[in-house]
């Protein structure tokens, strides 16, 4: 089935599209996930994976356009948002919705970094955040998943949401918007080997680069092809159908521009590891404070899960922190032995209790359930050396977004990441910031506190 009207129809909602439009419920969510993305983002300046990008930004120079955040310098935007995306996704604490496997984290960067350098105000940066989420969520749903396929999907749909955001805080035309769109169609990249190295967060860092540079260029009056999700009788396929074998167009386009925007389909993560992790660790977590078990009791702990669980998360013995984040091995002896998962407990890999329990933990897959984001129950049954099990099943986890977190759960995980280089007194006015957005009229004074926290020198020394 050839692909039609998606550019176009995708650019029309782009222009149109206001704050006025988005209901309440869907503004204050994503308060609260701009709080994770703080977290994240300033969290993860600080870690092994993110400072070589940070350093390169440094190194590089030139006219300082925008904050990378929690560096304490300013650089040129393109490189700011390269930074920024790549420290976001470092911490993997960012939001995700599913099938489509597409981020908030190709989006924030973006409009806090641009919405900076552009001195936009906290509606506008909210408007392109809503924008940017709904046209890579939508061109996400519409190509479906093709991981198996070695694609990945985070990176490849992001550059579109990035796009989309720029295009708008931008105010480009139905036309230039087009244009942004067919650049970030050239850009779209991303492997799904990346994970557990330095590169699977590089990925998500050039998807905001990318998307700011589409939009960019397209405002210069750069030409592209201006119907490249599209087919054209006589040529090479679209992006669309270049990408996957089927396309939903109706996923794309049916109501597109109303409620419910998808912003609300985003989980907000527990713990900072891969998302396939999340119910595992938090059902077996919640199994053994019920259950009271003590990690020195346990024999054998079984995982079942679906094929994805063997694609993303089989490593048995993993070498480092990064390689922790994509082990079930790991994440579950981490809540069998730290019972409330945190970031400390993936720097253990080489502690001898994580070494024996993870020899314990055996991988059983579900072969009749699809490989597919969350597809199926996950299953965890713990042995015990007296011959006693217990099993839990589980279908949610405490943050997605059928079991949101509150406010001050939001809030707590903010002050807990964000917490690392801000002060009390800093981490309160950027909540109170975040909270009132949409009546901040410059990003410039809470950008400052952002790129120069106050306890930057002591964590840097």
């Amino acid at each position: 089935m050839a692909v039609t009207g998606v550019t176009k129809g995708i650019a029309e909602f782009i222009v149109r599209s206001h704050f006025a439009d988005y209901p309440k419920e869907t503004v204050e969510y994503a308060k609260d996930l701009a709080l994770s993305h703080l977290g994240c983002v300033l969290w993860g300046s600080t870690l092994a994976v993110a400072k070589p990008v940070i350093d390169l930004v440094r190194q590089m120079g030139g006219t300082p356009e925008a904050g990378v955040m929690g560096a304490g310098f300013r650089a040129p935007l393109l490189n700011a948002v390269l930074a920024n995306g790549t420290s976001d996704h470092a911490a993997e604490l960012e939001g995700i919705s599913g099938p489509e496997c597409t981020n908030p984290m190709t989006v924030w960067p973006v409009v806090f970094t641009l919405g900076e350098h552009l001195r936009v105000s906290g509606q506008k940066l909210l408007e392109a955040f809503v924008i940017g989420i709904e046209v890579q969520n939508r061109i996400g749903r519409g190509c479906m998943r093709v991981i198996p396929k070695g694609i990945f999907a985070l990176s490849h749909f992001g550059v579109f949401g990035a796009a989309a955001a720029t295009a708008k805080l931008l105010n480009l035309s139905v036309e230039k918007t087009r244009v942004a769109l067919s650049i970030a169609a050239s850009c779209a990249s991303g492997m799904g080997r990346q994970p557990s190295t330095m590169m699977h967060y590089l990925e998500s860092g050039l998807a905001c680069k990318h998307g700011v540079m589409a939009g960019l260029l397209a405002k210069d009056g750069f030409t592209a092809d201006m119907d490249m999700l599209d087919d054209i009788p006589g040529r090479y396929n679209g992006y669309c159908t270049a990408y996957a074998d089927t396309v939903d167009i109706n996923a794309i386009l049916d109501g597109l521009g109303k409620p419910p925007y998808r912003v609300e389909q985003i989980d907000n993560k527990r713990y900072p590891c891969c998302n396939v992790q999340q119910r595992f660790i938090y059902g077996t977590s919640e199994l053994v404070k019920a259950k009271n078990i003590a990690a020195e009791d346990v024999e054998e702990v079984i995982v079942e899960g679906n094929p994805l669980v063997k694609v993303l998360l089989n490593r048995p013995d993993p070498k480092d922190s990064e390689d922790a984040r994509f082990s079930i091995y790991h994440g579950v002896s981490a809540a069998i032995i730290d019972r409330d998962v945190n970031k400390q407990s993936f720097l253990k890999t080489q502690d001898p209790r994580f070494i024996e329990m993870r020899r314990k933990v055996k991988v059983r897959i579900d072969a009749d359930v699809n490989a597919e984001f969350k597809a199926g129950a996950d299953r965890v049954t713990i042995k015990l050396k007296d011959g006693t099990e217990h099993r839990g099943e589980f279908t949610t986890y405490r943050g997605e977004k059928s079991c949101r977190f509150s406010r001050e759960e939001a809030t707590a995980k903010y002050r807990e990441y964000a917490g690392e280089l801000l002060t009390d007194d800093e981490l309160d006015k950027v909540r109170e910031v975040v909270l009132e957005l949409e009546k901040c009229s410059d990003l410039m004074p809470f950008m400052h506190i952002l790129t120069f926290p106050g306890k930057l020198s002591r964590v840097s020394s």
